[in-house]
């Protein structure tokens, strides 16, 4: 296998093809999404050390090995239409700087954060979530949902952490 990559379409070809540059059917990835992310991958600052863009094969080996955007991922967040958006555990954040996101962005846009078996939502999610939630075999607490806001995409108002728990301190400051 060689990892001498000459260009995005290079990296994304890579994941939509089998080792014999078949086509995979069902493909793992989205191919608009993925070369999106390689894109903004090799163009942006790394996150690990500020200074220089990601290299063609680090933007390969950080997507294969953090399943970024993998159609099938557990971890990761779902957007109000009920897209997953995959990576591993504790790889949320920079997933979101590929996107052009924050934590509290992707939360203030309704989206829900799943990690282990488990979910963050600051509001109501969406029947399009739930039903995501449900197929990664997830279960809603409707107790504690029922008291979170609905969302708006226009609404702002700062977002209410009364709900999280022990993850309200990952808030501090940003209410």
């Amino acid at each position: 296998m060689s990892n001498d990559f000459t260009d995005v379409a290079s990296v994304v070809e890579w994941f939509m093809t089998d080792k014999n540059g078949v086509r995979k059917d069902p493909p793992n990835y989205d191919e608009a999404d993925l070369t999106a992310l390689i894109t903004t991958m090799v163009t942006r600052p790394s996150p690990f050390d500020d200074r220089d863009a990601v290299k063609l094969h680090h933007a390969w080996d950080w997507t294969l090995s953090n399943g970024l955007l993998y159609l099938g991922a557990k971890n990761g967040w779902i957007d109000r239409d009920g897209k997953m958006w995959g990576c591993h555990w504790a790889w949320h954040a920079k997933l979101l700087y590929w996107l052009d996101m924050t934590e509290d962005d992707a939360e203030k846009r309704g989206w829900v954060k799943v990690t282990r078996d488990r979910y963050r939502s600051r509001y109501r999610m969406s029947p399009k979530q739930s039903r995501a939630l449900a197929k990664l075999g997830i279960e809603r607490d409707r107790e504690a949902e029922r008291l979170l806001p609905e969302w708006r995409p226009d609404d702002t108002r700062p977002v209410a952490t009364d709900n999280l728990g022990s993850d309200a301190d990952d808030y501090q400051g940003n209410e």
